[in-house]
């Protein structure tokens, strides 16, 4: 369901962002209003309100939550991809750019994926878990 509302949803987005015009811009609203519902439903997909609760409900809550945050993502990434070529007209800037993109994100990718491992040699769970006198078993 989040995938196929995506897909209705993309040519939409994309057109409300090229007619739309603002003193900021035209992709620029879109990426800073769908960056923070893009950010605050990730979060939500992670945060049931219960784990007690029915196995239904949970799937329901990550359904729902699923679905905007992909709904989030078409407002801020369709701005975002589209604002390349109207930096520059000319193609060897643009693929520039878009290398520089690729490789920052990547970068920002591999921390993400190391972050864990690194903030648990330097401050290990363990010692969370003690400090705010949470177990598990």
């Amino acid at each position: 369901m989040a995938r196929a509302t995506e897909i209705i949803l993309k040519p939409i987005v994309a057109h409300l962002s090229d007619t739309t015009h603002t003193r900021y811009g035209r992709r620029k609203p879109f990426m800073i209003i769908g960056c923070f519902f893009f950010a605050f439903f990730l979060v939500m997909i992670f945060l049931p309100p219960s784990m007690k609760a029915e196995g239904k409900y949970i799937s329901i809550w990550f359904g729902v939550f699923y679905t905007l945050f992909f709904i989030a993502d078409t407002f801020a990434n369709i701005p975002y991809l589209a604002l390349g070529p109207e930096l520059s007209t000319n193609s060897r800037e643009r693929e520039s750019l878009y290398l520089f993109i690729y490789i920052f994100q990547y970068i920002g990718v591999l921390f993400a994926a190391s972050a864990p491992v690194i903030l648990n040699r330097f401050y290990p769970v363990r010692l969370f878990l003690q400090y705010y006198s949470i177990k598990l078993f």
